[in-house]
């Protein structure tokens, strides 16, 4: 862990730092994942257990997307048009 990393978070900053919501943070706390304390009434996350819970998140397993076919190409004169056109019918 960094030197500057603050040792507490408030619920907010966690949030950020992660991009998750409140809800979910507020979940991960209630399960015993993420350790907070209370600051009068202030609840500050222990930054370590929130870090070493998303450290721990296995690695996302995603496909590479199937190549995009060419587009047709797009007639540029009107001979081009014409012939297309015909093609067509």
């Amino acid at each position: 862990m960094p030197q500057n990393t603050p040792v507490h978070v408030s619920v907010n900053d966690a949030c950020a730092r992660h991009n998750c919501s409140r809800a979910f943070l507020y979940r991960l706390i209630g399960s015993g994942k993420v350790a907070a304390v209370k600051n009068g009434r202030r609840t500050l996350i222990v930054t370590r257990t929130l870090d070493d819970h998303f450290a721990a998140l296995p690695r996302a397993k995603i496909k590479a997307p199937a190549p995009i076919a060419a587009p047709a190409p797009i007639a540029t004169t009107s001979a081009e048009l014409v012939t297309n056109d015909s093609a067509a019918g």
